[in-house]
């Protein structure tokens, strides 16, 4: 008897990690976009606001059917910025960029004292 409850309860974890787990991918992709994806969005005009990181290598879009955020990778990020200006205007989309945090500056500055 003691064995079937071990059995039980190890099935029991296992089937508790797969949906853990299963759950965890499911959300992350519903949180992604792939660029190919943005650029269509930004010509059908679905796109709100588009925030890019301080690297300029990820985007957080909001779209106007939407009240997720998606993050997009930007490939070239100068490429990107001259093709949404022609959109800013005409659609309405909110272009905002993260800026630097002036932590980093300071710590630099810090390190470089003699």
């Amino acid at each position: 008897m003691k064995s079937g409850i071990k059995s039980l309860a190890m099935w029991l974890i296992i089937g508790v990690i797969v949906l853990v787990l299963a759950t965890s991918i499911v959300d992350f992709s519903s949180n992604r976009m792939n660029y190919s994806d943005l650029i269509n969005k930004i010509e059908t005009g679905e796109v709100k606001e588009i925030k890019i990181d301080n690297g300029g290598e990820k985007a957080e879009v909001t779209l106007k059917n939407d009240t997720n955020k998606k993050e997009v990778i930007i490939p070239n990020e100068e490429n990107f910025m001259n093709y949404v200006q022609d959109h800013i205007t005409t659609d309405g989309i909110t272009l905002s960029k993260d800026s630097q945090s002036m932590l980093l500056p300071i710590l630099a500055f810090c390190l470089h004292l003699d």
